[in-house]
């Protein structure tokens, strides 16, 4: 009941600034869809991280584990990570980029 009651909390205080929970298993991507956000994080991508992947970044992508973003713009720091569109500064192990990227990447791959 307890996380039912913070769930509804959070949805009421996001709902004006155009952020929708969606927590259902068909969002396994994440549980927040919105417009863009100035911080990801992310454990395992796919079921763990807080925002879909469609969601712009601006701002700061942690990926504890594994993530995948479509677009980074800023800071990118984790073990393994995926983007399709990284600016800034990609830190990590793997760092993959499948379209574009503009700025700094420093890793192993």
């Amino acid at each position: 009941m307890r996380l039912a009651s913070s769930i509804l909390v959070a949805a009421l205080f996001l709902a004006p600034l155009g952020i929708s929970l969606a927590v259902s298993p068909a969002a396994a991507q994440g549980i927040v869809d919105a417009p863009m956000t100035p911080i990801q994080l992310s454990i395992a991508a796919g079921y763990s991280q807080i925002f879909k992947d469609e969601v712009p970044v601006y701002g700061l992508r942690t990926s504890f584990l594994w993530g995948e973003q479509n677009e980074v713009n800023g800071i990118d720091v984790g073990i393994f990570h995926t983007a399709v569109k990284t600016n800034g500064l990609a830190l990590g192990i793997y760092n993959g980029l499948s379209e574009s990227g503009t700025g700094i990447q420093m890793g192993l791959g």
